[in-house]
Formats: C-alpha cells, structure tokens, sequence
C-alpha cells in the first residue's frame, strides 16, 4: 500500500468533519447518555458472571468504541486481542498498536495458521461469478473458516467470556440473535462446550457510535473518512474487514470505491480477477 494512503480528497474532508460534527452534537444527548449508561452496566454485569474476560478488537469502529470505553472510560483493564492476516486493510494492525499503547491496554495479535492473500492467489477465480467473488466471510465458506471462526475459537479457548463490538442495527442477524439471547448469554464453543458473550453496543446507532468517539478523542481508522464517492448519506456502512469485495461487489459499487480509495490493493486485485475486473 502507499503511503498515501487512501487517497483523500477535499470533498472526503469535508464530509467527514460535518458528520463529526453530528455525532458531537449527538453525544451530548440523553438519549445518547442512556446507551452509554446501559453498555456500562452490561460490561459491570458480564465481568460479574465469569472471569476472565477478552475483547475481540478488529480495529473496526465498533470494536475501537468497545475498547475504549472498557478500558479507558470504565477503568476495567480487560485484554484485548486483533485477529490480522494479510487481507486485512494494510493501515488496521498498525493503528491498533498504537491505540493499545496509547491507551494502555493490552493486546494480542492472532494470525491464522494459513494466508488468505495465498488462498485468493490460487482460488479466486473459480469461486468468483459475474459480480464478484462468492462469499468470503459466512461461517459456511471455505476461506473464513480456516482463517478466521477457527482462530477466533482457538484464542477464546482460555476465557470464561469475550466482548464483541456488533451492534443489531447492521443486519437482520444482529437483531433476531439480540431478540433471542439479549446482550448477554452463553453460546455454543468448538473445543469447550460453552462460553459468555457480551455485546454491550447491540442497541447502539451508529450516531452512538460515531458520537462516542468524537466526544472521547478517538481517532478512528482512515477507511472512514473514505465518504464522498459512495457513503456519504451513510458512512456507517464502511466496514473493516477483509478489503477484497465480496458477492455482488461491482454491482454494489465497491470496486469503483476499491479502485478511488486504495488504487495498489484495486492493482492486485485486478491481478486476481481479470476477466472480472475488464467487464466491471
């Protein structure tokens, strides 16, 4: 990746400072108050439950949110650890370390036992269709199960619980698994029977989220301030995961976005898909 960046331009900037200066706005609400206020309770409550406790920390703005409020705000010096490999957007692990060191928590890297940049070198294109690549990223493909839902397993195997930053409102999973089990409950666990989980910005909007972050200092990733060329109505929707479009990606705007923002990671993926890149 360069340096530079992603590339920003005048009209990103200017973008995000004016949503910042919603969620500020936002922040210094009751309503606001009252999702912080009952995030703090379910930390206090999880922590009661069981010990130890980990927070799963992407780097993504949720999970920095959780972090943060955890650690900084409530005080409870709960570990962290960032699961990264090489699809992961090149500026994610650096800001974490610097985050952690700043804040003073601490926090383990976990990389999968297999490289995912590898994977898509030699199998992209036969589980690619017209869009794009098939999904990546459901606990039934190939690639996210041996690179991630194993390894998340494995480094939750010595806890009694963990902390997620989802919140219900980015999908129709999110709300129906918060309607069935609440913000806090124990699930099902690969190589231990049963472990808590905690998602304490579940009811969270993404003003609370962005909100949190304005009033308390955070700076979040880059990837955010990539607004102007498709998320500017709804920036919440950018997302850190694997930077590879999934299903659907060219239809859905995401290489053009890919190609605007990051043009050396747009490179390699054209690399990867040439056929489907010429006809996007």
């Amino acid at each position: 990746m360069s340096p530079q960046e992603p590339i920003l331009g005048a009209e990103d900037h200017e973008l995000w400072d004016q949503w910042c200066e919603v969620a500020r706005v936002h922040s210094r609400t009751r309503l606001h108050q009252r999702k912080v206020d009952g995030a703090r309770r379910i930390v206090d409550e999880a922590l009661s439950t069981a010990q130890p406790w980990t927070i799963a920390w992407s780097g993504g703005k949720d999970s920095t949110v959780l972090t943060h409020l955890i650690n900084v705000t409530m005080g409870r010096s709960v570990p962290a650890f960032a699961h990264k490999d090489d699809l992961d957007f090149p500026e994610s692990e650096p800001y974490i370390r610097r985050c952690a060191e700043a804040w003073g928590v601490s926090v383990r890297i976990v990389r999968p036992p297999i490289s995912p940049r590898d994977w898509m070198r030699e199998n992209a294109a036969k589980h690619s269709h017209f869009g794009g690549l098939l999904d990546m990223h459901s606990r039934t493909s190939e690639i996210a199960r041996a690179a991630w839902w194993d390894t998340i397993d494995a480094e939750t195997h010595g806890f009694e619980g963990y902390f997620d930053g989802l919140c219900s409102h980015e999908s129709k999973a999110r709300r129906l698994n918060r309607a069935l089990r609440g913000n806090l409950y124990r699930k099902n666990h690969r190589t231990r029977g049963s472990i808590w989980v905690a998602h304490p910005l579940h009811d969270w909007s993404p003003h609370d989220v962005y909100g949190y972050a304005v009033a308390n200092g955070v700076e979040l990733l880059p990837l955010y301030k990539c607004v102007a060329l498709l998320h500017r109505e709804e920036p919440w929707r950018l997302r850190e995961e694997w930077w590879v479009p999934g299903a659907m990606g060219a239809i859905h705007g995401q290489y053009a976005w890919l190609r605007r923002y990051y043009p050396s990671l747009w490179r390699q993926l054209r690399e990867w898909l040439p056929e489907i890149i010429q006809r996007s």
